[in-house]
């Protein structure tokens, strides 16, 4: 641990304070998110393979998988409004992650595979304690990202330590467990059968426990400051000021229409491709990861030139051109889709990380975790929720529906008609001179 600002002339009650203030090491949230992001893409991405192989039916799978997202946004607000009044992220995150663990193993237990209202109710409470990590974490890299900002102003040596102590950098690190504990994963239950993605979730999330016990510090700033102003509500937070709702309202729709890539593309090339294989969607996830990596590594070079608004209205022009390159995709070549997902960085990557740093400049001192938690929850599983019921009608083949080409096509034109309509709110926000205009507050 590196003590901040210790020095001998100083008096003896500053050197306590001094010595108090620790930071913690930017090795320790690499780990969190390469382990915890690894954790998930180990077991919950195969999950429903589990589901079948107990011999589920579709229906009950499908209901499974529609309680877990919704559980994850319950809980992950819950556990950041805890986080945000008392400042314990470290005990937080140990003990639910501990318990999470143990709740979602019991699966392996055959009593609760054979009986439903068990399975059931350990994916409700199981996931309920594993999201204390939708937005605690980026609400803790955050925070951390901070406190090195303040010793770096401390110390003069501010310009050499916000080039490393940035989010993307420490969340790229997330893209690198995804990709490798997604084929690891793969690669175990091929071998080993499904249960081995069990002991791969289990590893990664009992290492991070380990890591976060011992490293991260329990800092005086952390501490509960029962006397400070209280977290705010969630619709406060959400809808509070216009700056406020039109981030929200930009979430809702891209989120709707990152959908019809995330829960869709890969049906897309199965069902109107000739020729797609397991090996071919196996590389196109590797792509997408592959190219989020350098997008989070100098995400903050771009958010420290340009305005968040800029970039954002980038990446919804970059999404409708990924888009429209997927409704032309040749149906006798499916392996082209391997030269458009090099765009997943900016879509993905990109738009996330430009949202989270929205969010912290938009977030009350005291609500800074529940803002994190409601913008990953509206963007992850209410939008994503949403856009794939959505999209699931009119992706229909024809004449039930209008089938993937179309459809693409159309939410390519669709996120272009709507970055024109968010840029204009925000120009008009600005002309109006309102308090907290969208420059002063979003874009400083």
């Amino acid at each position: 641990m590196t003590v901040i600002g210790a020095s001998q002339d100083s008096s003896p009650k500053q050197q306590q304070q001094q010595q108090q203030t620790r930071l913690t090491p930017l090795w320790v949230l690499k780990a969190i998110w390469f382990l915890g992001v690894g954790a998930n893409a180990s077991l919950f991405r195969f999950i429903t393979v589990f589901y079948h192989k107990i011999e589920l039916d579709t229906t009950h799978i499908g209901f499974l998988q529609l309680c877990n997202p919704w559980v994850t946004f319950a809980g992950s607000l819950s556990w950041a409004s805890v986080c945000d009044r008392t400042g314990a992220y470290k005990q937080v995150l140990v003990a639910s992650n501990i318990l999470g663990v143990t709740v979602v193993c019991c699966l392996l237990i055959p009593f609760v595979q054979q009986h439903f209202s068990a399975l059931l109710a350990c994916m409700v409470v199981g996931p309920a304690f594993l999201s204390s990590r939708a937005g605690v974490t980026d609400a803790l890299t955050n925070k951390v990202m901070a406190e090195y900002r303040a010793a770096a102003l401390q110390n003069g040596t501010e310009s050499q330590v916000l080039e490393n102590a940035s989010y993307g950098r420490q969340r790229l690190w997330g893209a690198l467990g995804y990709g490798g504990f997604a084929l690891l994963s793969g690669l175990l239950v091929d071998a080993f059968g499904n249960n081995s993605m069990f002991m791969c979730f289990a590893a990664c999330l009992g290492t991070t426990v380990i890591i976060i016990a011992t490293q991260l510090p329990s800092d005086p700033d952390r501490n509960k400051n029962s006397s400070g102003p209280q977290p705010g509500n969630m619709l406060s937070l959400m809808f509070g000021t216009f700056e406020a709702s039109w981030f929200f309202a930009n979430l809702l729709v891209y989120g709707v229409h990152l959908a019809l890539v995330e829960t869709f593309l890969f049906v897309y090339l199965v069902r109107d491709f000739e020729g797609t294989t397991s090996t071919l969607l196996g590389l196109s996830v590797s792509t997408m990861c592959l190219f989020e990596l350098p997008v989070f590594y100098y995400i903050q070079v771009a958010i420290n030139r340009y305005s968040l608004t800029t970039l954002l209205s980038g990446c919804h022009i970059i999404f409708a051109i990924r888009v429209f390159l997927y409704s032309v995709l040749p149906k006798s070549q499916p392996w082209l889709v391997l030269l458009i997902e090099p765009l997943h960085g900016i879509t993905a990557a990109g738009m996330w990380s430009c949202s989270v740093e929205f969010g912290r400049r938009l977030a009350p001192e005291h609500s800074k975790a529940r803002m994190q938690a409601i913008a990953s929850g509206v963007y992850y599983r209410a939008a994503s929720g949403a856009g794939s019921l959505i999209w699931s009608y009119f992706t229909r083949p024809e004449p039930e529906g209008y089938g993937f080409p179309k459809m693409y096509a159309l939410a390519g034109v669709t996120m272009l008609c709507w970055s024109l309509l968010w840029n204009f709110g925000w120009r008009q926000q600005q002309h109006k001179g309102w308090a907290g205009c969208a420059t002063s507050a979003i874009d400083s």
